[in-house]
């Protein structure tokens, strides 16, 4: 059994100590800035996103990059610590408000969110399964819903894992309570009546000690174009580090508003 007051206590030191959302999404950390920019292109895509959710919102970092074509934006994460930072960071920006809340209970009535933001959340959370339920409560109908999620699916950590004969250890030291693979995932949405109306990959190729050469401009452009040339490929499109789904309701139709 987790204890809600560790992990409490985990994510305020974390804001505490750094910004972990610009440690994330600097120009040094191509990886995550992939991810926010496929995340970013999924959200243009869209064509009614009036109110959005952004759950375990961190320092805010994408409801201010999205704030200009949004008519309300809410951001919650459980940690003090960050909503002060992303209330500073977004003083200027008057469509977006920041609150406090665990994202177990989400404190707004049903059916009022037009988009939903729940990036690389689920695995930090004691009872995903709760947040699932949650999420879908606060969903209008129409809703679309983009949620991010390392699948530790990567060709080299499915070899790991035969080699080892067990699952891959999860990153508890950042705060990791689940590990899921792309399937595992995907049943979970599935059982919960999600409709899956788009996913991709983000970095299918993860080497052995790729963390001494990956950042060389000529690995890290290899990397990319690889992933890009293979992300199209339905049959590798489960191998990413990293998934982010496009998702509905069940009786939400693609083109619905």
């Amino acid at each position: 059994m987790y204890s809600y007051i560790k992990i409490k206590e985990f994510y305020e030191k974390e804001g505490e100590s750094h910004d972990h959302y610009k440690r994330m999404y600097s120009k040094e950390d191509w990886k995550h800035r992939r991810l926010m920019n496929r995340t970013i292109s999924f959200f243009d895509s869209l064509n009614n996103k009036d109110v959005v959710l952004d759950v375990g919102c961190g320092e805010g970092i994408h409801l201010r990059k999205i704030s200009s074509s949004i008519t309300k934006g809410i951001g919650f994460d459980i940690a003090s610590s960050k909503i002060r930072k992303a209330k500073t960071a977004s003083k200027q920006i008057k469509n977006v408000v920041f609150i406090i809340c665990d994202a177990e209970f989400i404190p707004f009535r049903k059916r009022i969110f037009d988009v939903i933001f729940c990036l690389e959340v689920l695995e930090h959370i004691p009872n995903y399964k709760k947040t699932l339920l949650e999420i879908k409560r606060v969903s209008k109908i129409s809703v679309y819903i983009i949620l991010s999620i390392p699948t530790s699916s990567t060709l080299w950590q499915q070899f790991k894992k035969r080699i080892k004969g067990k699952n891959i250890n999860p990153h508890f030291d950042v705060g990791h309570l689940h590990s899921f693979t792309y399937e595992q995932i995907y049943k979970e949405l599935f059982n919960n009546k999600f409709l899956i109306l788009d996913y991709f990959p983000i970095f299918l190729f993860e080497l052995p000690y790729q963390h001494l050469y990956s950042e060389q401009p000529f690995c890290r452009f290899l990397i990319e174009a690889l992933d890009k040339i293979f992300s199209k490929i339905k049959t590798m499109r489960r191998f990413g580090f990293w998934t982010i789904f496009l998702l509905g309701l069940n009786n939400h139709r693609i083109g619905s508003n």
